[in-house]
């Protein structure tokens, strides 16, 4: 299978890299964000850098590859491909910059932006419907995550409009919080989850199953977040059989995955995540079921918390085990595939450093314990400052090493080095 490097990919991954850096630095920056309570126009800013900037940003730089090469689905005109990159990379940046300038008018706009880039990207790569009612279970998780960006960039358009010009006053009139945390489950469990949970069906054996129990989790996770999410916008009283069923789905994906450690040396950093997913199912389940109670001093702590080990932990942690696969194969295909046979060359495992990935690895989940211990108890107003400092420095540290991985890899393309074989 060769993998060719196709249209508007390295900008996607390039300003995924540059959002990831600068959340961590900015959080390092900024620590006392994490100790207070999250809903400011900074934080929402911060929290958008990360899932539109980085982790969104990613997905879509990945699937301009993948889904071509594993879904034998036609792959976008180079017009299509950069048409949508560019609009995608103005609305995320316009909703960012417009957040931390609190413009919410500029705001509002940019939020309709970037739904016409995700509709565009949907539109792209519309033969995903076509694979996944074949009954390929990859093209079924990656279809669904599109339909759930489609959704989530929707909301996303309605919060502005309601913010700005008072538009959906009368079906958005859930509580704030609720529908922030339906916003945030689509986004991080329906889009960027079943992104990746479709293509680690390709990549991480440890989760694959046969047809029936694949098929037997997809549909738990997709009615539980549609029970999830109309109990959070509409009221409906189907939070707790929501929060169970995407729970028990997850648990069906991870369990397996965490089972094969032993034998998948290589898919230990992407072991690893899935043991923080079973730890956030867990606590969604607990959130749902109100506990801690609503009142209680450790609610607000426990839910930023929640928050920040999906976004900088799970998906993080997802990102550093797997990117290095498929960067270092792509890098050596573009790179060395030519002079096979007319020189020595490596192998694509050669490329990446495997203490750069366990290195990285292990700073982020250092950095994150620290940084979740200083939030929770900040409950109680005991929160040393420089715990959190600490934290946010050993998570900052991982980011660096995981792109210092990424640039290992990419010099061979950059610089066309010569490979010299090792003595």
């Amino acid at each position: 299978m060769k993998l060719r490097k196709v249209a508007a990919e390295e900008p996607f991954v390039l300003a995924a890299m540059a959002s990831l850096l600068g959340a961590l630095l900015w959080l390092n920056l900024r620590p006392r964000l994490l100790l207070q309570f999250f809903y400011s126009a900074e934080m929402l800013a911060l929290t958008h850098l990360v899932t539109l900037g980085f982790a969104s940003s990613l997905v879509q730089g990945l699937s301009q590859r993948l889904v071509p090469q594993l879904l034998s689905v036609a792959r976008p005109t180079p017009r299509a491909a950069w048409g949508h990159c560019v609009a995608w990379l103005l609305g995320a940046s316009g909703i960012v910059f417009h957040f931390a300038v609190e413009g919410f008018v500029g705001m509002a706009w940019a939020t309709l932006l970037t739904l016409a880039a995700v509709l565009w990207f949907c539109r792209n790569f519309a033969g995903v419907w076509r694979a996944a009612r074949g009954g390929d279970p990859v093209a079924r998780w990656v279809a669904a995550s599109c339909c759930h960006f489609a959704l989530v960039a929707a909301l996303g358009a309605s919060y502005a409009a309601l913010r700005v010009w008072g538009i959906g006053a009368a079906w958005l009139g859930a509580p704030l919080l609720d529908r922030l945390g339906a916003h945030l489950h689509l986004g991080l469990v329906g889009w960027i989850g079943g992104a990746i949970f479709g293509w680690q069906l390709k990549f991480l054996p440890g989760t694959r199953a046969s047809e029936r129990v694949e098929r037997w989790r997809f549909w738990t996770v997709q009615l539980g977040l549609l029970l999830l999410i109309a109990a959070l916008i509409g009221g409906a009283p189907t939070l707790r059989a929501g929060a169970l069923l995407v729970a028990a789905g997850l648990a069906a994906r991870s369990v397996p995955a965490l089972a094969s450690w032993r034998r998948n040396a290589p898919g230990r950093v992407e072991i690893a995540a899935h043991a923080l997913l079973l730890l956030l199912a867990v606590v969604g389940v607990g959130l749902a079921f109100d506990w801690p109670a609503a009142d209680a001093p450790l609610r607000y702590p426990l839910e930023l918390a929640y928050g920040y080990v999906g976004l900088l932990g799970w998906v993080v942690l997802t990102v550093i085990g797997t990117s290095w696969k498929l960067f270092s194969a792509w890098v050596w295909e573009e790179r060395f595939l030519p002079e096979r046979g007319l020189k020595p060359t490596p192998r694509a495992s050669d490329l990446p450093s495997a203490w750069l990935r366990d290195g990285s690895a292990l700073a982020v989940v250092a950095g994150l314990a620290l940084t979740v211990a200083a939030i929770l108890r900040s409950a109680d107003g005991s929160a040393p400052l420089v715990l959190l400092r600490c934290g946010l420095a050993l998570h900052l540290l991982g980011v660096l090493l995981f792109a210092a991985q990424f640039l290992r890899i990419a010099r061979w393309e950059l610089l066309k080095l010569d490979w010299h074989p090792p003595r």
